[in-house]
């Protein structure tokens, strides 16, 4: 299942159904599919149950995960290119892994605008961590030199 997709109010029936059965504590995966399970289970359809489909998207997903394994080799270091490939949202037809042999010099333009999101929800996930202030403050200063770079640019 995509949870990307998931509407406000199905996150909202996910959630309270976990807090029923498990509170403030953490269910592992074998905890949330054993209450799946149960047909009547308000979690039942968001768990894939047909064998053959599971599988497909498991090994999918097991796929996507090598694409993202950092692949080194003696050019990339040579080049300091640590990424053989990189995700950039891509138009509806288009594939969404690259290259970096293919995006070339314009990949920091491409990649910068995901990686400040990255930045920005790391800085949310942990912003009660006193000790990350000091991260913070980078992540904001880069939001600052970003934000002028790209005023600057429509200016011109």
């Amino acid at each position: 299942m995509d949870t990307s997709k998931l509407s406000v109010s199905e996150v909202k029936k996910i959630s309270l159904e976990i807090k029923k059965h498990f509170g403030n504590e953490e269910p592992t995966p074998e905890q949330i599919l054993s209450i799946a399970r149960d047909h009547n289970s308000p979690l039942h359809p968001f768990i894939e149950w047909d064998d053959k489909k599971a599988a497909k998207a498991y090994r999918l997903s097991q796929a996507t995960q090598l694409i993202k394994v950092v692949v080194w080799d003696d050019r990339q270091v040579r080049e300091n290119r640590p990424y053989s490939y990189v995700r950039l949202t891509p138009n509806q037809n288009d594939k969404p892994y690259f290259s970096t042999d293919e995006v070339g010099e314009s990949f920091e333009d491409q990649i910068l605008p995901a990686a400040l999101s990255d930045l920005r929800l790391f800085k949310e996930r942990y912003k009660n961590l006193p000790s990350l202030e000091p991260v913070y403050a980078a992540i904001e200063q880069i939001e600052k030199e970003y934000e002028s770079e790209e005023s600057k640019v429509k200016a011109s």
